[in-house]
């Protein structure tokens, strides 16, 4: 089964080609089966008019992670904040729960499908532990989760030079 929407204003393709006046055709499983400048023969579930339709955003480069303690390092330097072994970040991850984490991922989660962000490259501290609790949480949240790892041993010598 599928559903059709008009909308004034859509970007399609990987050029983002503008159409305007369109009819999509968007399957219950949330992809565009097609988009059409012919009205369907069959109901059309919504209108946006003055609307413009466009793909959800990737966000490449996160540390969902960390969201529960994000505005605690304000008053900080960079290098204080996220410089292990001894920075702010590594600090309050090395003290917070379970639960603090899973809150802040799915927050993190609320935040991005918001605003439109339906993918996300995520930078896992915690090793295993941690890349399992980033599966538990995002089961729940219709995103995609691409999971990337850390270094488990930290040398800003060999990076910074």
């Amino acid at each position: 089964m599928s559903y059709t929407i008009y909308a004034d204003f859509c970007l399609v393709g990987k050029e983002l080609q503008l159409l305007e006046d369109v009819y999509i055709t968007i399957s219950y499983e949330g992809k565009f089966e097609s988009v059409s400048k012919e009205a369907p023969k069959f109901k059309v579930y919504s209108i946006f008019e003055d609307c413009l339709i466009l793909p959800t955003f990737i966000n490449a480069h996160t540390h969902v992670g960390d969201s529960f303690a994000k505005e605690m390092g304000y008053q900080y330097s960079i290098e204080e904040v996220v410089e292990p072994p001894q920075g702010l970040k590594h600090k309050l991850l090395a003290e917070a729960s379970e639960e603090e984490l899973t809150f802040g991922i799915r927050n993190a989660c609320l935040e991005m499908l918001s605003s439109g962000t339906s993918t996300f490259a995520d930078f896992r501290e915690g090793g295993l532990k941690g890349i399992n609790l980033l599966s538990q949480v995002t089961s729940n949240f219709p995103v995609r989760a691409i999971t990337l790892s850390v270094p488990r041993i930290y040398s800003y010598e060999n990076v910074w030079g």
